[in-house]
């Protein structure tokens, strides 16, 4: 009763760890553990969730649990038990629809470049992510030095691209440069200066913007922010915050992740993580303008202009970078 009174209170964190207790005490049947691993999810304890998480059958275990790891694999470098894991079904939900982008990027880690391209061309036309096939493509190919051939689906990512589309230019012109064509690097930014910024000047001096999706860790985090952007899109209250959540554990470094999750939290009346998640985004880097823009609006919107409020604290996932619990894409209708 406890357990669930923290969670409509919006304290998902006191609410796993109540949960948590009950699992340890073998107080728990299968439907409290999956609650108490969705609660740890929710308020960004990965190390609880995935303790929590060992305790239940593969084919019980929640969506989110199974990203979370997914992302734990490929954060240990075995992204063939990352593959498995997504492959394996639950009565949850088939998330088999990632598994050709995961084995594309195993491919292309382990450099094998053509095992990268077939695995992509495996993904159906009705795969939930067939649209990101392009922008995949196109990043694997530059990560070979491959820059011509990879131009053509370069245009096609940022024609379908939506509200990533500076934040994708940006991500593109860096592939660009570290293939060593600074004049495609230099061309994808054009024009954008006043969306881009610092990192688009810093790109037209030929020196790398700041967004990197370069590796099997990356792309995964990636499309987890594509997929909750899309589910909050749809009203879904609450996996688009644990799939942000996982986004941010696969790779710490997206920004992106980071500035959704904030978002998705202030507009869920979750104020203080929204702050904490927001100000993970350091001046340096490029989404920093997003994240304090958000963080303004979210304060502005609990009404808390102009006050100083103590921020609580909460644990961090091993690996995050600064205080844990965020992309102009995460689009709500409570924002």
């Amino acid at each position: 009763m406890e357990a669930r009174a923290a969670a409509i209170e919006g304290n998902h964190l006191r609410s796993a760890e109540l949960l948590a207790q009950l699992v340890d005490a073998s107080s728990a049947n299968a439907d409290i553990t999956r609650e108490a691993v969705s609660q740890a999810i929710s308020a960004g304890d990965m190390k609880l969730a995935l303790r929590l998480v060992r305790g239940l059958p593969a084919t019980s275990t929640p969506i989110e649990a199974q990203m979370l790891q997914a992302a734990d694999a490929l954060r240990s470098d075995d992204p063939a038990r990352a593959i498995s894991l997504l492959q394996s079904g639950s009565a949850a939900g088939d998330l088999a629809f990632v598994a050709p982008f995961l084995r594309a990027w195993a491919a292309a880690d382990a450099k094998d470049q053509a095992r990268a391209l077939t695995a992509l061309d495996a993904v159906s036309s009705r795969n939930l992510l067939s649209a990101l096939v392009p922008e995949h493509r196109a990043l694997i190919l530059l990560k070979f030095g491959r820059t011509a051939e990879a131009q053509p689906f370069v245009d096609q990512a940022i024609k379908v691209s939506g509200g990533r589309e500076a934040r994708l230019r940006l991500a593109l012109s860096d592939a660009y440069l570290r293939a060593g064509d600074k004049a495609r690097a230099s061309a994808i930014v054009q024009g954008m200066s006043t969306e881009l910024g610092k990192a688009g000047d810093k790109v037209l001096q030929g020196r790398p913007g700041g967004i990197r999706i370069d590796n099997g860790r990356r792309a995964f985090s990636e499309l987890l922010v594509v997929l909750a952007a899309e589910l909050n899109r749809l009203r879904n209250e609450k996996m688009p915050v644990a799939l942000a959540q996982v986004a941010r554990y696969a790779a710490p470094d997206n920004s992106a992740a980071s500035v959704m999750l904030g978002l998705m939290l202030g507009s869920r009346d979750r104020v203080d993580e929204a702050v904490i998640a927001l100000r993970t985004v350091p001046d340096s880097d490029p989404l920093s303008p997003q994240a304090r823009d958000a963080e303004v609006r979210t304060l502005l919107g609990a009404k808390r202009q102009g006050k100083r409020f103590r921020l609580r604290s909460e644990p961090s996932p091993e690996g995050m970078p600064g205080l844990p619990t965020t992309l102009a894409l995460a689009t709500s209708s409570r924002t």
